[in-house]
C-alpha cells in the first residue's frame, strides 16, 4: 500500500527509507488519521521528512501524487498494484472461465473491450441526458452498464436512480 507514493517521493529527491514508509503504514493502520488528505499530508511529512530542507521537495511530490488521485481509477492504481489485482482476479476464475478468457484474447484484450464499451455507454447516456432522441430510458441488449447514476447488468432497460 502506498508504494507508488513512496517511489514518487524518491523521484522528487526526498530521502525516504523503507523503515519510514513502514512507520507511515503502521500509523495509518492504527487509525492516527482517517480519510482526510490534509491529515495524511501532515502525518506523512512528520513521519517521512527528517529535515526541513526537504519540505519543498515533499510538497511537490505530494502535489504530483495527489493530482493522479482525482479519479477513482487513480486512487485504485495508487493503492493496489496492477499486477496483484490481475493475479487475484485470475485466481477467482474457474478453469472454464480461464479458457473462455484466453479464447477471447486474454485479460488485456477483455479489459480494453470493457473500456471501449464503457466509453460508448457513457456517450450514449450523455446523449440521453441532453434530451436526444434516446430519451430518458435506454435499452441495452448486451453487456454490463456502469455509470454513477445509472446501473444495469445484462439485458434490460435503464432508468435513472
Amino acid at each position: 500500500m502506498l508504494t507508488n507514493f513512496f517511489y514518487c517521493l524518491k523521484s522528487f529527491g526526498v530521502p525516504v527509507t523503507i523503515r519510514e514508509h513502514l512507520d507511515l503504514l503502521a500509523a495509518i493502520k492504527q487509525g492516527v488519521i482517517f480519510a482526510d488528505q490534509e491529515d495524511f499530508y501532515h502525518l506523512a511529512r512528520t513521519v517521512l521528512v527528517k529535515d526541513e530542507k526537504h519540505f519543498d521537495k515533499f510538497d511537490k511530490a505530494v502535489t504530483a501524487f495527489m493530482s493522479g488521485l482525482d479519479s477513482m481509477e487513480g486512487l485504485i492504481e495508487a493503492l493496489i498494484p496492477d499486477e496483484w489485482l490481475r493475479s487475484e482476479f485470475i485466481k477467482q476464475l474457474s478453469d472454464e472461465d480461464k479458457a473462455k478468457m484466453d479464447s477471447m484474447g486474454g485479460l488485456d484484450e477483455l479489459i480494453e473491450q470493457f473500456k471501449k464499451r464503457l466509453e460508448e455507454q457513457k456517450k450514449d447516456m450523455l446523449e440521453a441526458a441532453n434530451g436526444s432522441e434516446l430519451g430518458v430510458h435506454l435499452r441495452l441488449d448486451t453487456g454490463v452498464f456502469i455509470l454513477q447514476e445509472f446501473v444495469s447488468v445484462g439485458k434490460g432497460s435503464i432508468t435513472k436512480r
